[in-house]
């Protein structure tokens, strides 16, 4: 998915880093794209190390990650979870995502930016 590494075009890799001990605290890796006539930004994958859960750094991580998103003209934020991830899917709605579809093992969330 990403043929040219880190370069790839549109895909935004970065990592979570503590304020105070510059320790990495998780990833995120969006893409921007547009389908069915809107620029949406895609969360393709997303992890807080398990030892720094619980500290906001998910919450905070989706709020900057929105906020560049509707900064490079996306209407909307997409994302998948797994059925049996209780803890993200709860996170998710908490931030403002909404249940668009299922598919297979899991569901399709959207939220609107713009």
């Amino acid at each position: 998915m990403l043929p040219n590494g880190l370069n790839t075009e549109h895909n935004y890799l970065m990592t979570i880093v503590e304020e105070d001990s510059e320790e990495s605290a998780g990833f995120i890796w969006t893409i921007h794209e547009e389908t069915e006539g809107k620029k949406q930004s895609f969360v393709c994958d997303f992890a807080i190390w398990e030892s720094k859960r619980r500290r906001g750094y998910a919450t905070e991580t989706l709020r900057l990650v929105e906020k560049n998103a509707v900064e490079a003209g996306c209407e909307e934020s997409m994302l998948f979870v797994a059925d049996s991830n209780d803890v993200a899917r709860a996170l998710y709605e908490k931030c403002g995502y909404q249940i668009l579809r299922q598919a297979g093992c899991g569901k399709y969330m959207i939220k609107q930016l713009l």
